[in-house]
Order: C-alpha cells, then sequence, then structure tokens
C-alpha cells in the first residue's frame, strides 16, 4: 500500500486510513475554501505534510509541554492529517499554542483551530464589488486556488502569504 491508492483504501477502517495518511512519506495540502457569513475566506497554507514535519512539531510540543502525553500526540496527529495541516502550518500552530496556552498542557483543539485566512473573492464579486465602488481592481490580484477559475485575494496578502497567482490555463 505504499501509494495508498482508493481501491487499497477502500476496505480500510476509517482509522487505518486516517493512519495510513499519518505515516506516509508525505501528502500535498492544497487551499481550502471556506463559505462565511463575510464571503469565502481560503487558508493560506498549503505545501506537503511530511513525517519530519510531523516528528517536528510533537517533539517541540513534548519539549515545551513536559506533561504532553502519548496519547495526546497520536491524538494530535490524527487531527492534524484529518484536517489537512500542512508542515508549515503545524509548526505555526504549534508555536502560537507555545505562546498563547494559559494552562500547564493544552488541549487538541488549541491547536486545530489555529489558521491564517485571506478574503477571496469570485469574478462575479470582485466585478459588483468594483460598480458598487467598494473595491478597486488594482488592490487585488488573481490567484490559483486549484479550481478551473481564479479568485481575488488582496494583492497585499498575495505578497504577505506569497500566494500562487493565476496563470492561465489554456
Amino acid at each position: 500500500m505504499a501509494n495508498n491508492s482508493s481501491a487499497e483504501m477502500e476496505g480500510l477502517s476509517i482509522s487505518d486510513q486516517s493512519h495510513l495518511r499519518i505515516y506516509q512519506d508525505s501528502c500535498r495540502v492544497s487551499p481550502t475554501i471556506q463559505d462565511t457569513p463575510d464571503g469565502h475566506q481560503m487558508s493560506v497554507y498549503a505545501g506537503d505534510r511530511t513525517k519530519k514535519g510531523l516528528a517536528d512539531a510533537i517533539a517541540k510540543i513534548e519539549t515545551a509541554f513536559p506533561g504532553w502525553s502519548a496519547e495526546q500526540s497520536k491524538v494530535l496527529k490524527d487531527r492534524f492529517a484529518d484536517n489537512g495541516f500542512s508542515d508549515q502550518r503545524m509548526i505555526d500552530a504549534v508555536n502560537h499554542v507555545i505562546d498563547t496556552c494559559t494552562y500547564p498542557i493544552p488541549s487538541v483543539a488549541e491547536f486545530i483551530r489555529f489558521d491564517k485566512r485571506v478574503k477571496v473573492l469570485t469574478y462575479s464579486e470582485i466585478t459588483k464589488a468594483q460598480y458598487d465602488g467598494t473595491l478597486s481592481w488594482d488592490d487585488y490580484t488573481a490567484i490559483d486556488v486549484g479550481l478551473d477559475k481564479p479568485r481575488w485575494a488582496k494583492s497585499e496578502d498575495v505578497v504577505r502569504y506569497r500566494l500562487t497567482k493565476w496563470e492561465s490555463k489554456q
């Protein structure tokens, strides 16, 4: 089951599938778009989740929080995989919890809820907002979010988070 194809994964329990996702050498994580009351938001994190990245994140937690248990590490590894964390998001989450945790030992949820998101607009949304005078095209850049069409984000966010600019797929 080296490459974890759909057919190979089909007969496995959800738990076994999760463990395979955790322990494979590398897993590509794509940006996710979420609908919110304020519009569409996209996580700035994409990239790979690797065994080394996972091991580094867990080692840092165990060093910073000596009471952290092996059972908590196992649960957190599962949650990182199931929530599509990349190496960078894992390390940023761990650093954030180390900096902000007020209890002796953090909960798994404190790591999982960490994310950085930017607002993204569809073509029709940005066109309407331009027409209404609420934004300027000049302040936005087309980005690639893994779909057939681009989305637009503030140019300053594109630079700050190194988001991938849209290249025509024709």
